[in-house]
């Protein structure tokens, strides 16, 4: 995670450096289901063809755009967080991370 440092300062998470893992509140900004219509059972790959609720799966394509990881913390900077175990794209928009 790369903050703006004109807006998130190295104080404001320098100790997370101190833990092994953290929260990740983000969104799915290339969610193509955020209409009411959105589909309710998915195929998610790893079922092999079992249809499951949306929601119950870590599927992007969900009725509400907001994801929650648990990401496994490597190292912290300046200006960052390095993260691994992350279940989210590159450039995905963070909300928060706890």
């Amino acid at each position: 995670i790369r903050f703006d440092k004109k807006r998130i300062q190295a104080e404001h998470f320098q100790e997370i450096r101190e833990f092994s893992h953290i929260w990740v509140t983000f969104i799915f900004h290339e969610n193509t289901n955020t209409d009411a219509n959105a589909v309710a059972k998915i195929r998610p790959p790893r079922l092999f063809g079992k249809r499951v609720g949306c929601l119950s799966t870590r599927s992007p394509h969900r009725p509400n755009a907001i994801g929650l990881s648990v990401c496994e913390v490597i190292g912290v900077t300046n200006d960052s967080i390095e993260l691994s175990c992350i279940d989210m794209m590159d450039g995905t928009p963070v909300l928060d991370g706890e």
